[in-house]
């Protein structure tokens, strides 16, 4: 893929946008990009005409025309190689013969008046002790009280977990990471800021809350359920990425932190300086560009090409999004791994139109 670096096609970023990252796209397993592929669990697309609708479902399609994530790639964009796979770097070189593929789901949940309260508490764990006990024994402040289907619990241990609460008003949604809900009834266990991050699904850009290796969306940029099926429409919105930082994400070696990322991210993991303590998690990537908000990108004139080579539907789905939107590096897998895709059922159960 490559790193794209244009304006996007509606109004210009608040900071110059940096270039957009171009990589080969995988066609084949031992060629693979160690991507994490970010699902969400939105209702199934339909297989209808791929002609944009003229009401738009705020539910199936986020956020304003403005959002990062439904911009495409500008006429005039700047294309840089991401040196994912570089033959002269013998980290990249590895990473093509990864077999690991891994999935980081994130959860959106349709949250109704009727469902019970429960206590939101401020707390987050990842990695050892890789244990029930440490990720859904409380030990954080609580935040607020809030409405929670009573039977929905996600103990997805040891993944990012990003979430987005949709709250009873249909149209504003609770951005937290990493979420666990333990067992039908337990309370909500995630990091919360102060006060916590909502956005409107129908007014807001969905620009950031929810990634803490990046602040990106916990919503904006996933896979929606259906979008990979034959016959589905194409999607219509950037991807989000995840790779390995401790091969690919740049740590700039004056150790200063707001050069770690790039617009839109206005972050990166705490780790990525910490070599001594952390060497897993330290940024060790060799390309300056390619860091927590990069966008990466399959040049639009390489795609035909491209897709001739790919043999399924959802490979297909994904190159048309990457060469006609993109994907933004959100987080980091902590691990080389590559993207592997699972649908959650549907969790909407009403339509919110515009």
């Amino acid at each position: 893929m490559k790193v794209a670096a244009s304006p996007p096609s509606h109004s210009p970023p608040p900071a110059p946008r940096p270039p957009v990252l171009a990589a080969a796209l995988a066609v084949t397993a031992s060629s693979g990009l160690a991507v994490a592929i970010a699902l969400l669990a939105f209702p199934a697309a339909s297989a209808a005409t791929a002609a944009p609708p003229s009401c738009r479902d705020a539910l199936l399609w986020p956020f304003t025309a403005a959002s990062p994530w439904n911009t495409p790639l500008g006429a005039s964009a700047v294309f840089v190689p991401a040196r994912l796979f570089d033959p002269a770097d013998p980290r990249g070189a590895s990473a093509r013969a990864f077999s690991d593929f891994h999935s980081d789901d994130d959860y959106v949940i349709a949250t109704a008046a009727s469902d019970p309260l429960v206590t939101w508490f401020d707390q987050g764990h990842w990695g050892g002790p890789a244990t029930e006990a440490a990720y859904c024994s409380v030990t954080g402040r609580a935040v607020m009280q809030l409405h929670f289907p009573a039977n929905r619990t996600v103990q997805m241990l040891g993944n990012n977990n990003a979430a987005g609460l949709l709250q009873p008003d249909n149209r504003t949604m609770l951005l937290m990471q990493p979420l666990y809900v333990c067992e039908p009834g337990a309370p909500v266990l995630a990091e919360a800021s102060s006060p916590p991050k909502r956005v409107d699904i129908f007014n807001d850009t969905g620009t950031l809350f929810g990634h803490g290796g990046s602040g990106l969306s916990a919503v904006g940029g996933a896979i929606r359920l259906g979008e990979l099926l034959p016959g589905a429409p194409p999607i219509r919105h950037a991807l989000k990425l995840e790779l390995f930082a401790n091969m690919f994400y740049f740590r700039p070696p004056d150790g200063n932190r707001s050069d770690c990322y790039t617009w839109p991210a206005i972050a990166c993991d705490g780790y990525a300086f910490s070599c001594a303590t952390q060497p897993l998690g330290c940024y060790n990537g060799t390309n300056p560009l390619v860091r927590p908000g990069a966008l990466l990108a399959v040049p639009p004139a390489q795609a035909p090409a491209l897709s001739a080579k790919l043999a399924t539907a959802p490979a297909r789905a994904l190159l048309a999004a990457l060469s006609t939107y993109g994907g933004y590096l959100v987080d980091d897998t902590y691990w080389v791994s590559v993207g592997r895709r699972r649908r959650w059922p549907p969790l909407f159960a009403r339509n919110s139109s515009r």
